[in-house]
């Protein structure tokens, strides 16, 4: 072999290793950029737990609150501004129980528009959803009491307990439907 054969190999060989070496590093960065990808996914998931579990709790105990006071104020025979002041006062804490987790919630949902399916992300949407539904129910039952001269208080009371079921219902829902999802594991 001359000298010029071993240097036209050796270009061969080093060709052949730098397209070899691109190969490796682009399979490389491709499998980098999927485990980051799922990563991301496992992370929006774990948020949305929790953010919907805050949420879900905030809600449940603003309708439980509701249903309690409900079942209290059968049981005082209270007259109807009593009950209208009374259930006021837990509309007001009701907000504000639940603003800061809905607001952790709307953030979660958010995450999970990029990083989720959107069968993994509906429980989330669907969580934001009841908290108006929660203010709506409210403000319909204080108004029911305002134009009924002696309310009772019971059907609200059982309303506001299945709601409250309802409530805790889907939060379970949603953290089974996230919890495959939030645990990422790295091959």
């Amino acid at each position: 072999m001359t000298l010029l054969e071993a240097a036209q190999v050796g270009e061969v060989l080093s060709g052949v290793g730098t397209a070899a070496a691109v190969l490796v590093a682009a399979f490389g960065i491709r499998g980098w950029k999927r485990d980051r990808r799922r990563e991301r996914r496992s992370e929006a998931a774990a948020t949305g737990i929790v953010a919907l579990t805050t949420a879900c709790d905030a809600l449940a105990g603003w309708t439980g609150a509701i249903a309690m006071k409900a079942h209290y104020l059968e049981g005082v025979g209270t007259g109807t501004g009593m009950i209208i002041e009374r259930m006021a006062d837990v509309m007001k804490q009701g907000r504000s129980a639940t603003e800061e987790p809905l607001q952790q919630l709307r953030a979660a949902a958010a995450l999970a528009v990029a990083y989720l399916t959107d069968e993994e992300a509906k429980t989330l949407r669907s969580a934001l959803a009841i908290a108006p539904d929660v203010e709506k129910e409210h403000h319909e039952f204080m108004m029911n009491i305002v134009s009924i001269a002696n309310p009772s208080l019971k059907h609200v009371a059982v309303f506001f307990d299945e709601f409250t079921d309802s409530i805790g219902r889907l939060r379970d829902e949603g953290v089974a439907a996230l919890r495959p999802v939030a645990r990422f594991d790295v091959d």
